[in-house]
């Protein structure tokens, strides 16, 4: 087979593969830098859900031997406390960053600004920012598995921590759907490749978006400082500030420990905003059997009603979801 090379800038070490292998292995990168932590299953249900669990090992050895990627042992699970290896958790490094931009993977250069990148000489991971943003990237990898399924689907924007000059966001999730289903649907890159955002080309007219910011909970955080977030998405929904930003107004999202704890926020929230367009879920909640978080157990926290992330672009259910989106 004839081969080709990750890497062969001056400065990047040379890493051969098979031409298929290597455009899986950019789309490792390209994932690591809009998720900023990764475990292996999830670069693998992602990126080699038709290959046998060593070779995404392998690939990921590769990258990380070559200095693109960087790992660390991941906050044991609670069926794996007490044992000796916890899950492997990725990180996409500066040089790995760097190679991104040098070959031009990104379509959007406002998506290489934010993401996400370490030093791999001076590795430093907080054990609480791994905690935290690991379950915001958990979240958006399973809804990413998911939406990528769809007919529909044009392309996604994702990045974890994100960040504008008025708030931060654990996670900015979009998604931009055909408004009809494409006459001609490629399905030569479905089973690994993600259409990650790319702005060349569209017509607004053509597409619908739904955004979502997600908003990690851990119970460690005042009432109070709950109370302000929500005058902050108040303030800047009412003023149109998303739309200007990206579009289209943001869905506020959030993810709490216990049922307990999410009625708590919900009596803030509408303290703060009593008209607010926030859900709330718990991490069991969130996951569908089928359609992980995509499809999960979401709750308006004006009413307590249940909801969808769909909702606004004319898919209500997940039974509307399998019948005509996927």
């Amino acid at each position: 087979m004839k081969k080709t090379f990750l890497s062969n800038i001056d400065g990047f070490p040379v890493v051969p593969s098979s031409t298929s292998e290597s455009e899986r292995e950019i789309a490792v990168l390209r994932s690591l830098g809009r998720f900023e932590f990764m475990q292996f299953s999830w670069i693998k249900a992602l990126h080699y859900p038709d290959r046998a669990m060593s070779t995404a090992y392998y690939a990921l050895g590769r990258l990380e031997e070559n200095g693109l990627v960087w790992r660390v042992a991941g906050p044991p699970t609670v069926k794996q406390k007490g044992v000796v290896g916890a899950p492997r958790v990725y990180g996409l490094t500066h040089d790995g960053l760097a190679y991104l931009d040098t070959i031009g993977a990104e379509g959007d250069p406002g998506t290489l600004e934010r993401m996400k990148s370490r030093d791999r000489k001076n590795l430093k991971v907080p054990r609480t920012t791994l905690t935290h943003d690991l379950q915001a990237a958990w979240w958006c990898a399973l809804l990413t598995n998911s939406v990528r399924r769809s007919r529909r689907l044009r392309d996604i924007y994702i990045q974890v921590e994100y960040t504008t000059d008025r708030q931060r966001l654990d996670a900015l999730v979009i998604l931009r759907f055909w408004r009809t289903v494409p006459k001609v649907i490629s399905d030569t890159e479905t089973q690994w490749n993600i259409p990650w955002w790319n702005p060349a080309g569209v017509n607004p007219q053509q597409t619908v978006q739904v955004a979502v910011a997600l908003e990690i909970d851990r119970g460690t955080e005042p009432l109070k400082i709950l109370l302000g977030k929500g005058v902050v998405y108040r303030d800047l929904t009412l003023a149109k500030y998303y739309e200007a930003q990206i579009g289209v107004p943001v869905t506020p999202v959030f993810l709490v420990p216990t049922v307990k704890r999410g009625a708590q926020i919900m009596t803030e929230w509408k303290d703060a905003w009593p008209n607010n367009t926030g859900v709330i879920t718990t991490p069991k909640s969130a996951i569908h059997t089928t359609w992980g978080t995509l499809w999960g157990q979401y709750r308006r926290m004006a009413d307590g009603k249940p909801t969808s992330l769909l909702g606004s672009v004319g898919c209500p259910s997940a039974e509307a979801w399998e019948e005509g989106w996927v």
